[in-house]
């Protein structure tokens, strides 16, 4: 049972801290006016327009929009480097 507790701590830590430590820093960036809102835009902004895709019913849409090209591309690169690493593999 102790393991348990431990890993699911463990778990929780190794995802709530890096979102804590993001959140923070760019709400701090935002506070010391770092960036420009249009370099990096305010985190409440940020929330509220993703509240509001959300209740519109298009944030799946933008969603597809913005995957669609990140897995091609990964997919694309991983093709060509498994045609590489074999090529590389044979050339010994």
């Amino acid at each position: 049972m102790r393991d348990l507790r431990n890993s699911i701590v463990r778990l929780l830590l190794g995802i709530l801290l890096p979102v804590l430590l993001l959140t923070m820093g760019w709400w701090s960036t935002d506070v010391a006016h770092y960036f420009t809102e249009n370099q990096l835009p305010p985190l409440r902004r940020l929330l509220s327009a993703l509240r509001e895709l959300n209740r519109q019913g298009d944030y799946s849409r933008h969603l597809l929009a913005s995957l669609r090209p990140i897995t091609f591309g990964f997919g694309a690169g991983a093709c060509i480097g498994v045609v590489l690493g074999t090529l590389a593999s044979w050339s010994k």
